[in-house]
């Protein structure tokens, strides 16, 4: 059940698209949880993971692609948990709360019908279409933490699944030349400079996060270029809208299945965003 957890938490952080590779968002807390949680309070994640960068923050997840967390990473999920300072609890339990009726009163059944629509492949295509378009994010930060390589492997990739890819539909440079996507944001970038967590957040239609992770989130918001390609804010919400609706419907269920099998929902899912977290900071 962590390991789904832990998965979940990655995509929802994700859900907000920018943050994770390629996957699919996750939700908010279903019946019991918070979706990809996984960036989880209403599914981001989404990064993602891929927060969602990606991700959907259960409830968002706006990239969040459908990628899994490695065993390494499950091992060191389970070594040690990192401190926890939550001292708006109460405060974040409600928009826990609150992410979870919105992920089951609005997401989850508009993401049913739109997944009865759009066949999965039509589905995963366009959630690598947002993943590839949030490239910048991910070379700027790659850069702030001094990996040359993995911002150089950000724009190969984009270049390529840019020009071979359909515009990004389809993760040519993952499939034919083995250049995977990295899941760089502005957190992580804080986080290197000595910048910790902070405290524990829940952010509405959002998810789990942190001081530090929040601050990074908006940052990342103003290299997404979605941030600035539509004139007017109600074309962006809109395509923000329909990102998030992709994104959860490849991960409808996860989010429930997390929720159902905790004895506390918020707890697994503000300890499983924590250790993964530390662990994106520490590689």
């Amino acid at each position: 059940m962590r390991r789904t957890l832990v998965r979940l938490v990655f995509a929802s952080f994700l859900g907000l698209s920018q943050f994770s590779p390629p996957a699919a968002a996750s939700p908010l807390p279903a019946d019991g949880e918070a979706g990809d949680i996984t960036r989880a309070g209403i599914p981001s994640t989404t990064e993602e993971a891929a927060r969602s960068p990606e991700g959907t923050s259960i409830i968002l997840s706006g990239d969040e692609a459908g990628s899994t967390i490695s065993e390494h990473l499950w091992a060191a999920a389970e070594e040690s948990d990192p401190p926890v300072s939550d001292p708006l609890e109460p405060v974040n339990r409600f928009f826990f709360t609150f992410n979870h009726m919105i992920y089951h009163g609005v997401m989850k059944p508009v993401a049913t019908v739109y997944a009865a629509l759009i066949p999965e492949g039509g589905r995963v295509a366009v959630r690598q279409f947002f993943h590839n378009l949030a490239m910048p994010a991910r070379v700027v930060n790659a850069l702030l933490q001094g990996k040359g390589a993995v911002a150089g492997r950000e724009l190969e990739r984009f270049g390529i699944n840019t020009l071979l890819g359909a515009f990004g539909l389809f993760d040519v440079a993952e499939m034919h030349f083995n250049l995977d996507s990295s899941d760089e944001d502005l957190g992580q970038s804080l986080a290197h400079f000595g910048l910790g967590d902070q405290v524990y957040l829940v952010l509405p239609l959002i998810g789990p996060s942190n001081a530090r992770d929040a601050v990074g989130f908006a940052g990342d918001t103003f290299m997404d270029p979605l941030t600035y390609l539509p004139e007017s804010a109600s074309a962006r919400l809109g395509i923000s809208g329909f990102n998030r609706t992709n994104a959860t419907s490849l991960r409808i269920g996860e989010y429930e299945e997390v929720v159902e099998s905790a004895i506390d929902p918020y707890i697994s899912i503000r300890d499983a965003y924590l250790q993964l977290r530390q662990e994106q900071v520490r590689q």
